[in-house]
C-alpha cells in the first residue's frame, strides 16, 4: 500500500491581525509568536492568545528544546533595554531570562546541546561592533554572550551543527551570501591559510573568514539553515536552496520549484520543509529533490514547525497554514452494469480511497436511495438489492464524499429480465 502524502492537503486561516514570525512545538502544544503577541494551540487548529506582556515586545523567533520554549525579540517600549530573551514551559507563562548582550537577537535555535540566540546588528569598525555576536545557554535560563570572532559586517541568519562542526549562514549588504564552518562558535570564520583583506580592528588576527562552497555563486541572500539525514540545507532569496550531503562544505544548488524568497526551513518527521514569500511551501525527503506545495495562501510565511502529525507554518496578518495527509476521495474501481432475472440478487460495488475515510450515497436515476424493502447498503461501498423486480431497473451511481471533497462514480444500468 502506498504511503500517504502528509502534504496532500493544507488548511489555511488567520488567528490575529498581527504578523506572526515564528512557531515551535513542544510539551504537547504549538506556540506562535509575533509583535507583542503569543498564541498557543494543542491541535494546530484552535488557538488561544497568551496573557499580554508588561512591556511591548516584538518577538522575531521561537524554538523548543530541553522542555522549554525560548523566544527572542526587541522591547519597543521607551526606557527599556531593547534586548530580550524570554523562556516558558507552556507558552502562556513567560519569564525574562536575558536582557543583555549585543542583540536584540533575531533568531534562536538549539544546536549541540545549547540554545543559541543570534542575528543581532553587526556594524562599524570597532573590534566588537564589526563582529556578529550571540548568546548561548544550556537550559534556556542562564545565558552567556560571545562573538563570532571571524565574521565581520554581515548578519548571521542560520546556525546548525553537524559532524563535529558548527555551520553558520550569513548575509550582508555588499558581501556575498556565505556559509562558514568552525569547531566552536567563537572561532567562526577563522582560517589560518588566508590573509584578511577586509577592514578590521588591529587586535583581530590577520585572517580571513573561510567559506564552504562557492559563496559568490549564491544569488541574493541566505535566510535559514536546517540539518537532517546527513544533509545540510540553506535557503534564501529567489527560491535559493543549496545543500551539502557530506557535511564538509561541498555545496550544490537544488531546484526548489519556486522563484519566491524562502524565509525559513526545518527538518522533522523525515522531511525538509521550507516556507517563504507568496505562501511558498516546498518539501523534500532528501534535501536534493523538492516539491512545491499549495499552501492555500499568498501571504508571506516566516516560520514552520512540526507536531501532532502536522507541519504548521505562520506568517503575515496572523496566517496559519496546516498540512495533513488528508485527501479528497478517488474512485479506483467503478461499479459495473448488471443484468439479472426477476427475483435474483443484484450487487453493485465501488472501490474508493480518501482521508478521512469517505462516506457513500447510492442513487437510482439521480435520486438518493433509502434503505428498506429489498435495498440495503446505500451508505456503504456495496449496494445490495434482493428479489429484484422491474421497479428496481434503472441507472445507478454512487457519490463518495469526505471533508476534503467529493467524487461521483459512473452511472451504470441495472436491467431486470
Amino acid at each position: 500500500m502506498a504511503q500517504a502524502d502528509i502534504f496532500g492537503h493544507w488548511s489555511e486561516g488567520s488567528i490575529t491581525s498581527v504578523n506572526l514570525t515564528g512557531v515551535a512545538y513542544g510539551n504537547g502544544v504549538f506556540v506562535a509568536v509575533g509583535n507583542n503577541e503569543v498564541w498557543t494551540s494543542k491541535d494546530a487548529f484552535s488557538w488561544s492568545k497568551s496573557p499580554s506582556f508588561v512591556v511591548n515586545i516584538s518577538l522575531s523567533a521561537i524554538t523548543f528544546a530541553e522542555g522549554v520554549f525560548v523566544a527572542v525579540g526587541t522591547v519597543t517600549t521607551p526606557g527599556y533595554t531593547p534586548n530580550i530573551i524570554i523562556t516558558s514551559v507552556n507558552g502562556k507563562d513567560w519569564q525574562t531570562t536575558s536582557s543583555t548582550g549585543d542583540g536584540p537577537w533575531k533568531y534562536v535555535t538549539f544546536v549541540n546541546n545549547q540554545f543559541v540566540a543570534f542575528g543581532g546588528p553587526s556594524q562599524g569598525y570597532s573590534y566588537k561592533g564589526a563582529q556578529s555576536g550571540y548568546s548561548a545557554s544550556p537550559d534556556g535560563y542562564s545565558w552567556s554572550d560571545g562573538n563570532f570572532e571571524g565574521v565581520f559586517y554581515v548578519g548571521i541568519v542560520g546556525v546548525t551543527y553537524a559532524n563535529g562542526s558548527f555551520f553558520t549562514a550569513t548575509s550582508g549588504s555588499g558581501f556575498p551570501a556565505t556559509i562558514y564552518a568552525s569547531p566552536t562558535l567563537s572561532q567562526m570564520g577563522f582560517s589560518p591559510a588566508h590573509t584578511n583583506s577586509r577592514p578590521r580592528a588591529t587586535s583581530t588576527p590577520a585572517v580571513m573568514p573561510a567559506f564552504l562552497g562557492e559563496a559568490g555563486s549564491f544569488a541574493g541572500t541566505l535566510s535559514g539553515f536546517a540539518n537532517g539525514r546527513g544533509t545540510l540545507v540553506a535557503v534564501g532569496a529567489a527560491g535559493l536552496i543549496t545543500t551539502s550531503v557530506d557535511e564538509v562544505g561541498n555545496w550544490t544548488t537544488a531546484a526548489s520549484g519556486t522563484a519566491n524568497t524562502l524565509e525559513a526551513v526545518t527538518y522533522a518527521n523525515g522531511y525538509f520543509v521550507s516556507v517563504g514569500a507568496d505562501g511558498a511551501v516546498v518539501t523534500s525527503s532528501d534535501g536534493i529533490t523538492w516539491t512545491y506545495r499549495n499552501s492555500k495562501t499568498k501571504n508571506l510565511l516566516q516560520g514552520v514547525a512540526y507536531g501532532k502529525s502536522h507541519f504548521v507554518a505562520v506568517g503575515l496578518a496572523g496566517t496559519v497554514v496546516i498540512s495533513s495527509d488528508e485527501s479528497a476521495p478517488v474512485i479506483t474501481k467503478q461499479p459495473t452494469a448488471l443484468t439479472v432475472k426477476k427475483g435474483a440478487t443484484a450487487v453493485f460495488t465501488v472501490t474508493a480511497s480518501g482521508n478521512p475515510a469517505p462516506t457513500y450515497a447510492w442513487q437510482r436515476n439521480n435520486k438518493i436511495l433509502a434503505n428498506g424493502g429489498n435495498i440495503k447498503g446505500i451508505t456503504t461501498a456495496k449496494l445490495t438489492l434482493t428479489k429484484v423486480t422491474s421497479a428496481n431497473a434503472g441507472s445507478y451511481r454512487v457519490v463518495v464524499s469526505n471533508a476534503i471533497g467529493t467524487a461521483t462514480s459512473s452511472a451504470v444500468k441495472l436491467t431486470v429480465k
